[in-house]
């Protein structure tokens, strides 16, 4: 008898049918949802190196601004949109009179103050911190109005005062060291609050005193099983609610289940392999451009993803206003592969099966986080086979993910890494490719320098309008497409998974958590 057609009896709890593996908090139901994995450190900056930890972030922080379901940008902790006039070097943010922190004091200007002061401290490995650039200073004008100046005039401004607040009276110092409580239970401005961590549970409360409209799931509870097998398992039988990340090969028997449901949803990220340009034969695009042309992409999108996605041209996915479609996709050719390599000396001289250069074995290490899924571990495994096959021999490193992290975002001790780029509403990719960007903690983790390249991101960064803007990245796309700092893989169509009882969910681009405000669990 298939799952679909088991019916467990409800429990009755004050009146409320909870059906198996739903439970009531004191304020309303709770929605299990399930991860491979758990965030570290529960700050805005630590908490956003991965898309589990981004999750989380959405459910506890707020800013002054966001994007509604349409991409517009609205009022979210501030009252209104600021006003920019043309030429102007500052704008005016007033801060909701009823906006609270979870403890009941007040949010402040001193507040935005002080979150800007926290992502600008350079000791914090805030990885986007050129974002925040463009303003000279942040000051509060009184308790419930900031000033941001400008360092000079820029129309597309205003969504960079969108950053998560945090507050003054809790953190005290700018520096968020990794012995600071509020790793472990932080407040924001959010719909929730950290109520309980376990070794692989944290459970998030509703937040009494957030300024809007007050979600009715009354807790959220994450649970973390890096098992990615038993992951539908629990959401068909019950165990879980939500699964944010459905296995496309999970995507059938979720669908067939009458209990469950698939909401599709763009992820707005690319994936791919990160090469260390300093590398004494990385730094030659001919060989990085070789190694794409080695890889064959379209298998490997077939074999381990289902055809669930799009193959990528450069950095910016299809759904960018900055994607080249004139840019074509690298094709998986030996030929080129093997031609350009010989073409830059890099043969088998001594019958040993591996290519020399400058008389050493070419040899490649690439560092990986064991926390990626098993589709992503299965994709990097085939690279490496399918590199020996060309007489290239890659050494896999695989480390948790926070060695992961230190060895390739901070001491660049790597010489290819598999990444993904979750796009911002800009379509930001500056900290990528900026040679502003290479000190440690910063993005610029391939250290990739073009004096040609630098100028655009710059153009693209400051002072361009919209259509403007659009030129500049298609130039970018076509110029990072054949400098090969990536081999750029794909960009996935994402699936989560649902019980029915789930009611009013909506998945928006950037925001997984955004809206659930408006969700309902029966």
């Amino acid at each position: 008898m298939s799952l679909a057609k088991i019916v467990a009896p409800a429990l009755i709890v004050g009146g409320t049918a909870l059906l198996p593996g739903q439970t009531m908090g004191q304020n309303g139901p709770v929605l299990k949802y399930i991860e491979t994995s758990k965030p570290e450190l529960l700050n805005p900056i630590d908490g956003m190196r991965n898309v589990i930890g981004v999750r989380v972030m959405e459910l506890l922080f707020r800013g002054l601004i966001t994007q509604d379901r349409e991409g517009k940008w609205v009022p979210e902790v501030a009252v209104a949109l600021p006003e920019l006039q043309p030429g102007a070097t500052e704008m005016v943010v007033r801060i909701r009179p009823e906006a609270k922190w979870p403890d009941g004091r007040d949010l402040s200007a001193q507040d935005v103050v002080f979150s800007y002061e926290v992502y600008m401290d350079e000791e914090n490995s805030f990885g986007n911190r050129s974002n925040l650039e463009v303003f000279e200073r942040v000051e509060a004008v009184d308790d419930k109005t900031v000033r941001f100046v400008l360092k000079q005039s820029d129309r597309d401004v205003i969504p960079r005062a969108g950053f998560y607040l945090m507050p003054k009276h809790m953190l005290k110092k700018t520096y968020l060291d990794k012995e600071n409580s509020f790793n472990r239970a932080p407040i924001g401005a959010g719909p929730y609050e950290v109520s309980d961590i376990e070794d692989n549970i944290i459970r998030f409360a509703v937040n009494a005193n957030y300024y809007k409209e007050k979600p009715s799931i009354g807790q959220v509870e994450l649970q973390v099983n890096p098992d990615e097998n038993v992951h539908h398992h629990m959401l068909m039988t019950g165990g879980v609610y939500l699964d944010p990340v459905i296995r496309p090969e999970d995507i059938a028997a979720i669908d067939k289940n009458a209990y469950t449901q698939i909401e599709p949803y763009d992820s707005k990220t690319w994936f791919g392999f990160a090469y260390n340009c300093r590398n004494e034969v990385l730094r030659f695009k001919e060989v990085r451009q070789a190694l794409t042309y080695l890889f064959n992409r379209e298998e490997a999108l077939e074999a381990n993803f289902y055809k669930q996605g799009e193959l990528v041209s450069g950095p910016f996915t299809q759904s960018s206003f900055c994607y080249n479609s004139e840019v074509q996709v690298y094709p998986y050719d030996e030929d080129a592969g093997k031609r350009l390599l010989e073409e830059a000396g890099m043969i088998d001289s001594d019958g040993d099966n591996i290519r020399d250069y400058n008389g050493k074995p070419l040899r490649l290490r690439m560092v990986v986080s064991k926390g990626i899924t098993q589709a992503n571990k299965n994709v990097c495994t085939d690279f490496v086979r399918q590199l020996k096959g060309h007489l290239i021999e890659v050494e896999m490193d695989w480390q948790e993910e926070s060695a992961w992290y230190e060895k390739v975002f901070f001491k660049r001790d790597y010489d290819i890494t598999f990444m993904f780029w979750k796009f911002d509403e800009g379509s930001n990719i500056y900290p990528l490719f900026s040679r502003s960007e290479q000190l440690p903690g910063q993005y610029n983790l391939v250290q990739f320098d073009n004096e040609e390249v630098e100028e655009l991101l710059r153009r693209f960064r400051y002072g361009a309008d919209q259509s403007e803007r659009a030129e500049i990245g298609k130039r970018l796309h076509a110029m990072l497409s054949e400098e090969c700092p990536y081999t750029f893989l794909w960009t996935l169509t994402y699936n989560a998974g649902r019980r029915i009882e789930v009611k009013k969910i909506t998945i928006d681009p950037f925001y997984f958590f955004r809206g659930i405000e408006s969700w309902e669990v029966e």
